[in-house]
């Protein structure tokens, strides 16, 4: 018998309805690109992706620099411009001023850069933000209010160990810059899920990195959670039902639960051939802040990490990402806010 909370569960996700808006225009699709909102529009920029052969055929990843904007959600997608490089693996945050692009990488290094993309008479307009405190990808962050906080990743491309780092910036003092604040009780991480209730700072799951007797670098899947509040700091959750390494960032609230879709348990990294993967967990992972509690995993009827998602003219919208290592997907899917 289904408990309370996962017969609320199950009653809020059978009533969310997906569906797609038109897919990118671009046939490989992309993981981890920036996307948000500007001047009404939603934005898809950047990513990686492996445009010629995938990784098992010898094939290089290629980091993007394109910028699609869409204007409603039945228009097609239009190609706005470029980013100032090509660039993936950070963090994007809409203001009212337009889209935070916070860190990421190219195929070379990791960046502290942080730069919001506007449009100024129909043109982009790419303004300086504060650096963060060292170069910094593959992190999750979002806005709570008036505060942007990061937490996490990886300051270079051959880091043997995830970071432990909480920083924040002040949107009413940018002059400021970001600030170190103490960390999470728990392993550095990278590709973690964050979420909000509108007050805390949630963390959820992500890998830790350590080298292996044969100086190779492992990744530990990690099922802890934590919450921060700024007046009283961190607090650990209970255990996940299971890891969900780079699920789509930040996770939905929905009628005061968090959802937290797909993302990789770690269970086939090492499945083989890696040409027949079947995908990441089809499931999603319920919390509810209130009862401090996990409801049973639910189906889900996408396979998908490295994904970002935004919130745009009331839709929560799930941009493109991985439905299994090495190959990406230019679809879109939309969901409507509850």
């Amino acid at each position: 018998m289904l408990t309370l909370l996962a017969s609320m569960a199950l009653l809020v996700f059978q009533h969310d309805e997906w569906e797609k808006l038109a897919p990118l225009p671009d046939k490989e699709g992309f993981a981890s690109p920036f996307a948000g909102v500007i001047a009404g529009k939603l934005v898809v920029a950047g990513g990686a992706n492996f445009p010629d052969k995938k990784p098992w055929e010898g094939g290089a990843k290629v980091w993007h620099d394109s910028i699609f904007t869409l204007d409603h959600p039945k228009a097609d997608w239009k190609n706005a411009g470029k980013l100032l490089s090509p660039l993936a693996y950070g963090v994007s945050v809409t203001l009212k001023e337009g889209m935070l692009c916070i860190g990421g990488s190219d195929s070379k290094q990791h960046y502290a850069d942080c730069f919001l993309v506007a449009f100024e008479n129909n043109q982009l307009k790419f303004s300086p933000y504060p650096s963060l405190p060292k170069p910094c990808a593959s992190m999750c962050g979002m806005k709570i209010g008036n505060m942007v906080y990061l937490a996490g990743g990886t300051n270079a491309p051959d880091s043997a160990k995830a970071l432990h780092n909480f920083w924040c910036l002040n949107l009413n003092d940018v002059k400021a810059g970001w600030k170190v604040l103490e960390p999470w009780p728990g392993p550095g991480r990278m590709l973690s899920v964050c979420a909000s209730d509108g007050e805390n700072f949630y963390l959820f799951s992500g890998a830790a990195l350590s080298l292996n007797a044969m100086g190779k670098v492992d990744r530990s899947y990690l099922s802890d959670a934590f919450v921060f509040n700024p007046k009283d700091g961190w607090k650990k959750l209970p255990p996940m039902p299971r890891p969900c390494v780079a699920a789509p960032s930040p996770a939905i609230l929905n009628k005061g639960s968090i959802q937290l879709f797909s993302g990789d348990d770690g269970k086939l990294v090492n499945f083989e051939p890696k040409q027949s993967h079947p995908g990441f967990p089809k499931s999603v992972m319920v919390f509810d802040p209130k009862s401090n509690s996990w409801a049973k995993e639910l189906p889900f009827h996408l396979s998908r990490a490295t994904a970002p998602l935004t919130s745009w003219q009331g839709l929560n919208v799930l941009a493109s990402g991985e439905v299994r290592p090495g190959i990406r997907t230019p679809e879109i899917w939309s969901m409507r806010q509850r």
